[in-house]
């Protein structure tokens, strides 16, 4: 009888004295946030029901579902950069910390998991969907964003101030171009581009034409 009122939460040298009580406290594993309540005042639940279900927020990471042909470029260690496009265009980021080993579904994905920066926990919430990347190789160089680039057939132009004292006078400066992101767009060196240059981003075609 001691063990079962153990497993009560029930303390038996307290019942020893007379000390009965009509409250039994029911304590969670974790500590966390209530997602699902099923239980009402009053109900009677059985032992195999599920009386509320608690989100450990402490703990929270992205899921990411990624194609069996992109999975032998993810690494553990590699960022995240990721998107709740629902909720925020905020940009927010995460690291790997452990690659499935096995595929899963007809759509042949491997789950890969993200620690969150603990900074950026309070923004999200359990069971958001999001847009990421990962970022599965990076180098430094000079790059300007993709509208700052004129082309011409096979040829590629930037408009570079050489003077602005009476208006603005730009050259036409042929460049080569090296890697690609979304946005950006490597230039190779050149002895008329330097990282001081001062470089037309918008407008261009306006201006050269």
């Amino acid at each position: 009888m001691k063990e079962k009122l153990l497993l009560l939460n029930i303390n038996p040298t307290q019942v020893e004295r007379g000390n009965f009580t009509s409250v039994i406290t029911v304590f969670a594993p974790i500590s966390g946030d209530f997602t699902v309540m099923n239980a009402t005042v009053g109900m009677f639940m059985a032992p195999a029901d599920v009386i509320l279900e608690i989100v450990d927020t402490n703990h929270l990471q992205v899921d990411l579902a990624v194609f069996e042909k992109d999975i032998l470029q993810v690494k553990q260690g590699q960022t995240i950069r990721f998107k709740v496009p629902e909720a925020s265009e905020e940009t927010f980021t995460a690291n790997i910390v452990l690659v499935g080993k096995s595929i899963e579904g007809n759509d042949r994905t491997i789950k890969v998991y993200g620690k969150l920066d603990p900074k950026v926990k309070h923004f999200l919430l359990t069971g958001m969907f999001v847009e990421a990347e990962i970022i599965v190789n990076s180098k430094k160089g000079f790059a300007v964003p993709k509208d700052a680039l004129i082309t011409e057939g096979e040829s590629t132009f930037l408009l570079v101030l050489v003077n602005e004292q009476n208006g603005f006078v730009f050259d036409k400066v042929a460049v080569t171009v090296g890697e690609k992101s979304e946005q950006f767009v490597e230039i190779m060196p050149n002895k008329w581009i330097t990282p001081s240059s001062k470089i037309l981003i918008k407008g261009v075609f306006d201006v050269a034409n």
